[in-house]
């Protein structure tokens, strides 16, 4: 009988000559295993060391075909998109979604975090004080529907995301470079308190005056200049990430037209209160998009499947910009 400290060493042994073979390289010949073992002769128990070499089967590469090459399948564990209003999602499942069917006036210089390159605006000047921006809108862009793009579309979407306001959003980003430091939502120009904020029933109840002065100001942020082809954006102060603000998916630029057509603000300041306040839930724009980006909505089912189709008449392939 073996006493327990022999099958100790055994099972060491083993465990040892197991280690030096799995952290062998995959494609290595293996020359030589040693293989300890022990056994018993003429009533002693004697250690055998028995040499073996074996030379293991080549690792065959692993070779995929797409059934349908021109589609990209993305399985992502991100979560559901919440919304596809671009003035409304903060989360990153959307982002992914707005971001390769609409278009910024400005976007990333590849990689780099810092610099801008245009987009559907061709070029822009800053102030030397940093708070006024002129964008120089491109021509010849058509949104998803056919519609061109105009100076108006690029004021029109930026004052409806502000004026639509919304804690959970993103305009927060926005209201405070125009408005000042710790303005983090439109109602707060009707009532600082803050009192008002995500409230839509009170705010809809606040002073006809306030509300008509809070719109006007709005307004005024981002002015449409259609015989210059311009958008100019007046600051509130000098705002280091502006650019950046604008480059993101909540920078995305709406079809005026086509927005108020399918429930958005009607671009009057007397009912922008009717439209504050509204939820990913009850967004008209939730699951509607028409923008200029390189592909378009074919369909989405939300926990299931979003599908995105080529757009055939995207305007930097048709204008070759890189």
């Amino acid at each position: 009988m073996f006493s327990k400290k022999w099958y100790a060493l055994v099972a060491a042994l083993v465990i040892g000559g197991t280690l030096l073979a799995a952290c062998a390289p995959p494609e290595a010949e293996v020359r030589e295993v040693v293989v300890t073992k022990i056994v018993e002769k003429a009533g002693e128990t004697v250690v055998e060391e028995v040499i073996v070499t074996a030379t293991p089967e080549p690792v065959k590469p692993v070779e995929f075909k797409s059934a349908d090459p021109n589609t990209l399948y993305d399985i992502t564990g991100a979560g559901d998109t919440d919304t596809l209003d671009p003035a409304w999602n903060y989360e990153s499942a959307g982002d992914a979604v707005i971001l390769n069917i609409y278009d910024q006036l400005v976007t990333y210089n590849g990689s780099d975090a810092t610099s801008f390159v245009p987009s559907l605006a061709e070029s822009w000047e800053i102030s030397d004080d940093g708070l006024t921006y002129v964008f120089h809108i491109r021509q010849g862009v058509k949104f998803h529907d056919g519609a061109d793009l105009t100076p108006e579309d690029v004021a029109y979407t930026l004052q409806r995301g502000v004026l639509q306001g919304g804690g959970w959003s993103p305009q927060w980003l926005y209201t405070e470079p125009l408005f000042g430091t710790g303005i983090y939502d439109i109602a707060e120009l009707v009532d600082p308190s803050g009192d008002l904020d995500d409230d839509p029933e009170a705010l809809q109840a606040a002073d006809p005056d306030l509300l008509m002065a809070a719109c006007e100001a709005v307004m005024d942020a981002f002015v449409a200049d259609e015989a210059a082809g311009t958008v100019t954006m007046n600051l509130g102060q000098s705002w280091g990430p502006w650019l950046a603000t604008l480059a993101q998916s909540w920078g995305s630029i709406l079809d005026k037209d086509w927005a108020i057509e399918n429930g958005a603000w009607d671009g009057d300041c007397a009912t922008w209160q009717n439209y504050y306040g509204i939820t990913s839930e009850n967004a008209p724009l939730r699951d509607v998009t028409n923008g200029t980006g390189p592909y378009m909505l074919d369909h989405w089912t939300p926990g299931e499947e979003t599908v995105l189709v080529a757009n055939p008449n995207y305007w930097r392939v048709e204008q070759n910009v890189p």
